[in-house]
């Protein structure tokens, strides 16, 4: 199950023109609810907001890219604790010296 905090493999092509290709690990930044139909209130699937990688190093200057659940699949789990301890290291604050 994919939630907001991991990162995925994406499963298909669909996103070539938008730098992704199948197989390509992205970060799960986020997530939101689309209806699918405009005459039923109730008919909604849950897309999320996926940032581009490289190496666990997050894209931040990149633009997210909206993807279907379906499209994702986790990594592995030890692929994940690897590439997320690569995601803090590059997101560690500076240490500021003391005068």
């Amino acid at each position: 199950m994919i939630e907001v905090g991991m990162f995925a493999h994406v499963k298909c092509s669909r996103y070539v023109d938008y730098g992704l290709q199948k197989g390509d690990v992205v970060y799960i930044a986020g997530d939101m609810m689309v209806r699918t139909e405009e005459k039923d209130p109730y008919a909604h699937r849950k897309l999320f907001v996926a940032a581009r990688t490289e190496n666990g190093v997050v894209d931040a200057n990149g633009k997210g890219l909206s993807i279907d659940g379906a499209n994702l699949k986790p990594v592995s789990k030890s692929q994940q604790k690897k590439l997320y301890a690569a995601f803090e290291e590059a997101n560690k604050p500076e240490e500021v010296a003391d005068e």
